[in-house]
């Protein structure tokens, strides 16, 4: 399908560069959708913002209590950025500040029994609003969107890198 307008350039809607760009924007948009859709489901003081919830999920992935610096760089976020939405956790009681055996100066997150009970009550409504955004895919969909997405995450690392390598 082709637009024509007399504003605009010829657009060719099959092309694949159109597909990417639109794709991308796609991109964008449902990330601000989930973060305001889950966002505003939280009810209570304590609460997580989206942004909470996947600093926990982060740093509960790692197999020993990761620092400041390494869960910023798994979210994509700066230390000093990881240290406020920590601090506000710590707050809230999801997280605590462990000191570093080898470094003292070092600052690991440690989830807190607060934060495993959280994950347990929201099991199932997480796994409801899951299976309703992946209606209609089949598992090998489901497969080879995990596989696609996790290649699109490797390439924005890698175009992330070029560009601080460029600003250096």
């Amino acid at each position: 399908m082709e637009i024509k307008d007399e504003n605009l350039t010829s657009v060719d809607f099959s092309s694949v560069l159109w597909m990417k760009r639109f794709s991308f924007a796609s991109i964008l948009i449902c990330s601000n959708m989930l973060e305001n859709m889950f966002n505003s489901s939280q009810n209570s003081e304590d609460s997580l913002t989206s942004k909470q919830w996947l600093l926990m999920a982060i740093i509960s992935s790692f197999k020993e209590m990761p620092t400041l610096s390494m869960t910023g760089e798994k979210m994509g976020c700066s230390r000093q950025n990881i240290k406020q939405i920590a601090q506000i956790l710590r707050k809230k009681g999801y997280v605590d500040f462990c000191k570093s055996e080898g470094d003292r100066n070092t600052i690991r997150l440690c989830p807190t029994d607060k934060w495993w009970i959280y994950c347990r009550e929201s099991d199932d409504e997480t796994s409801a609003i899951l299976d309703n955004i992946f209606a209609g895919f089949s598992d090998a969909q489901v497969a080879e969107f995990f596989k696609s997405f996790a290649k699109i995450k490797d390439n924005i690392e890698k175009v992330n890198s070029n560009i601080i390598e460029k600003k250096s």
